[in-house]
């Protein structure tokens, strides 16, 4: 009479970093020891925005490309879009814009806004453009457009890497003094 010998493995696991081997019955990793930490808002950026103007000056067509908006300092309270696309800002008024890296993703954070001018049917004065990305040796923050009339002064923004930081923009116009 033949015998017949069945065997089954059986692999057991303990979570999701931990199984049983199922030759030797020893605990052993079930991924990587060296998984990417998880930098919480790493990089952010907070825009502030002085009318030093005589004209109200309005924010348009905000975009965040990468991350997400915050307020008042609490990158855990997230805010939308819609909260500052169309504020307007009076004459000596001012704003603070602020964007960081979501917490779950390793992207940094990328957007971008206009300032246009309401009392010329919201003639776009200047664009700007900002983008953090972790683990870059290189921020950009760019200024484009030109209105004659307005003058911008911007500063304060790393470029060099690392995270972004607090960038002033000022905006006047040409023909007054500040």
């Amino acid at each position: 009479m033949a015998t017949t010998t069945n065997t089954t493995t059986i692999t057991i696991t303990i979570s999701p970093t931990l199984s049983i081997c199922p030759c030797t019955s020893k605990i052993t990793p079930a991924v990587a020891v060296d998984t990417p930490v998880v930098r919480a808002y790493a990089q952010w950026v907070a825009i502030r925005i002085s009318n030093k103007s005589t004209i109200p000056i309005k924010l348009r067509s905000l975009e965040v490309l990468w991350g997400m908006l915050y307020a008042n300092g609490n990158k855990d309270k997230e805010m939308d879009v819609d909260h500052y696309d169309n504020e307007v800002v009076d004459p000596s008024g001012h704003m603070e814009l602020s964007a960081c890296d979501r917490a779950d993703a390793s992207l940094g954070t990328a957007g971008r806004f206009d300032l246009v001018d309401t009392s010329a049917k919201d003639e776009i004065i200047r664009s700007f453009y900002w983008e953090g990305p972790l683990d870059s040796k290189e921020n950009q923050w760019t200024v484009s457009g030109e209105i004659s009339k307005c003058h911008i002064q911007s500063s304060g923004a790393t470029l060099s890497g690392g995270l972004l930081g607090t960038i002033v923009v000022d905006i006047g116009l040409s023909n007054e003094t500040n």
